[in-house]
């Protein structure tokens, strides 16, 4: 606590993840400058309790205090400025941390309810004196302040309605699924843990796979219930599970608690049992004594097996295939009336990259239909992947199908389309084809004239390719509508000294 892992300004102010007021600013329907009016309401109550019954509302005030003021205090955040002494590392949190503070949204949004009964009786009694036509009038205007907690409702409902949402599930069935029999399963956060172990103890599914968690695998405790409740191999007594310590090789090498677990899991498992890994997992958790094991991981579904010798082949492209496209669920992906989060949102990439990994294997063995159908079920199943969509327009642009990508690219589902063409004109200018390359440049350039990257693309091949003329009037265009572009002022001057005689049109084909 005070020790302060984040900046005073980030864990108080409007800052994601983990910002008290970057919750409490929308937590009652109020988008925006409307949410003063919640504001408003909310510090009148709290004054006019303290006023009427201080005895109620100084304890009423403190509270409130605690659960906000204390709680930033005492939760300490991490806002991603910090670093760990021993790995090196920053640290954002992991989620958004807004269920921390919903004992003080609770009890300020009381607050809001006694401001609109104090508010209500102060016009009341302000025109007591008026005629009754005003009075029923106004109080009539006023008394529609009851409707208020409608907006949280209607604002809300949709971000927090988990009626239809089985991703979860789904998410977690579908790793076990991908899991060998009584494979330890080793994996790293609570999104690929939690949900598992629901599907393991409640549902009572695929309880011969035992989950390794190494976030949790950096805690005594839980490295003897691995030891002593799910016949993980580990053979440490328990003082030699206390006196486990983070440290760093004569190489500089940091050694996580969480890394020596690995490494002894794997030692003393010796082949006995299958070793996979969460697709989830960072490849810095995918390590060996120090050495990362990328070459020795096959992809299965949604996990990675360990193998004793180097893989010919980094996916295991039957079971795979048979598994993302006959046996997964993905309940709920496609379907926008479903909200998903950002956790959601990042779990359901890891589809996409299943998919890509398909797709990407089918293109290298020179199968590029078989890709093309790999990339059309993902984007059935994850239809807002923009990952997907970059390599269907780079994959399309290599078969030289530049109308199926043009009418591709007009029906995607995601915003930033500018990529999607940005993409398909440097596929081409890679492959050589500088007129496709720069006609989809300008294409790019003239649908989002504000993308700089596509702009400068454009720029460099034009350049390179000595379509001088061209360049000249891109750049003018530019310092025309942006005088402040110092880059482009400067390039101007210096295309102006060019010999426009030099210009060629021809390219390479």
């Amino acid at each position: 606590m005070f020790e302060r892992r984040g900046e005073w300004t980030n864990q108080f102010g409007d800052y994601r993840r983990m910002g008290f007021w970057h919750f409490f600013k929308e937590q009652y329907g109020f988008r925006g400058p409307r949410f003063l009016i919640a504001l408003i309401l909310g510090l009148f109550g709290i004054w006019e309790t303290i006023r009427r019954k201080p005895e109620i509302g100084l304890p009423f005030l403190t509270v409130i205090l605690v659960c906000s003021v204390g709680f930033v205090l005492y939760m300490n955040f991490a806002d991603g400025t910090r670093q760990d002494a021993v790995t090196g590392r920053d640290y954002l949190e992991v989620r958004n941390r807004d269920y921390f503070f919903t004992p003080a949204f609770v009890f300020f949004g009381l607050a809001i309810g006694l401001g609109i009964a104090a508010f209500i009786e102060l016009v009341k009694d302000t025109v007591r004196n008026y005629g009754s036509g005003i009075r029923n009038g106004v109080f009539g205007a006023v008394s529609l302040l009851v409707l208020l907690p409608l907006m949280p409702l209607t604002g809300n409902y949709f971000y927090n309605d988990r009626s239809r949402n089985y991703m979860p599930f789904d998410y977690a069935n579908n790793s076990l699924m991908s899991c060998p029999p009584d494979a330890l399963f080793i994996t790293t956060g609570d999104n690929d843990t939690f949900p598992i172990w629901c599907l393991q103890e409640v549902y009572g599914i695929r309880k011969d796979v035992r989950l390794v968690n190494l976030s949790l695998g950096n805690t005594d405790w839980y490295i003897k219930q691995l030891r002593d409740k799910l016949n993980v191999p580990i053979v440490w007594t328990d003082k030699q599970i206390e006196d486990l310590r983070p440290y760093r090789d004569k190489d500089g090498t940091a050694f996580r608690i969480q890394d020596q677990l690995t490494d002894h899991i794997i030692a003393v498992n010796k082949w006995k049992d299958p070793i996979v890994f969460t697709v989830s997992a960072p490849s810095g958790d995918r390590r060996f004594r120090g050495k990362s094991l990328e070459e020795n991981l096959i992809l299965e579904g949604m996990v990675y097996r360990l193998t004793p010798t180097r893989a010919k082949n980094q996916i295991n492209i039957e079971l795979t295939q048979k598994l993302y496209e006959e046996q997964f669920a993905y309940r709920g992906t496609a379907d926008p009336t479903v909200y998903k989060n950002e956790t959601c949102r990042r779990l359901g990439n890891n589809y996409a990259q299943g998919f890509l990994f398909l797709a990407d294997t089918m293109k290298s063995a020179g199968d590029y239909e078989a890709a093309l159908g790999h990339i059309r079920k993902g984007l059935e199943v994850i239809p807002w992947s923009y990952d997907i969509y970059v390599y269907a327009a780079q994959t399309l642009g290599e078969m030289g199908r530049l109308d199926t990508l043009q009418a591709f690219i007009d029906g995607a589902r995601i915003e930033e389309k500018w990529k999607l063409y940005f993409n398909w004109g440097m596929a081409a200018k890679i492959a050589g084809n500088i007129d496709e390359a720069i006609e989809v440049l300008e294409m790019c350039h003239e649908l989002y004239p504000e993308y700089i990257d596509g702009y400068r693309a454009l720029v460099s091949t034009l350049y390179q390719n000595r379509r001088y003329a061209a360049l000249r009037k891109l750049v003018e265009d530019r310092v025309a509508g942006h005088p402040d572009d110092v880059e482009s002022v400067q390039l101007l001057q210096q295309i102006k000294s060019i010999d426009v005689s030099r210009d060629t049109i021809e390219g390479n084909k």
